[in-house]
């Protein structure tokens, strides 16, 4: 790699980081107002769930940190795990693929498929 492409790796890589931090600040904010609206109507809003989902996903594939307020809104709108499932989840984590693809976005699974049913 010449210099000129690694001085532009280098400056690209500022932006993104600030952008990937306004991320982080909108999806804190919008997690807050989630906990505010289940708060006042008793339901979380599916569709403001899964921009949060999306954002968090964003955030973690670029090795950006997930605000904990996230993750906590992101683990309460998670469905129950089926009374009947033959598969205890400890099993499932232990066939899980690797850490390398994100133990959060393994996590979220079942939210997403719940989010679009």
């Amino acid at each position: 790699m010449t210099a000129t492409a690694e001085g532009n790796t280098e400056m690209n890589a500022a932006p993104q980081q600030a952008r990937l931090g306004k991320v982080s600040e909108m999806a804190a904010t919008l997690a807050d107002r989630i906990l505010l609206e289940r708060m006042t109507s008793g339901a979380i809003p599916l569709a403001k769930a899964e921009a949060l989902w999306v954002a968090s996903l964003l955030l973690e594939v670029n090795s950006f940190p997930v605000p904990f307020i996230v993750t906590d809104v992101l683990a309460q709108c998670r469905p129950p795990e089926p009374a009947n499932d033959p598969e205890p989840i400890a099993e499932v984590l232990s066939n899980a693929e690797p850490a390398s693809s994100g133990v959060f976005s393994r996590l979220l699974r079942p939210f997403r498929v719940a989010a679009f049913a």
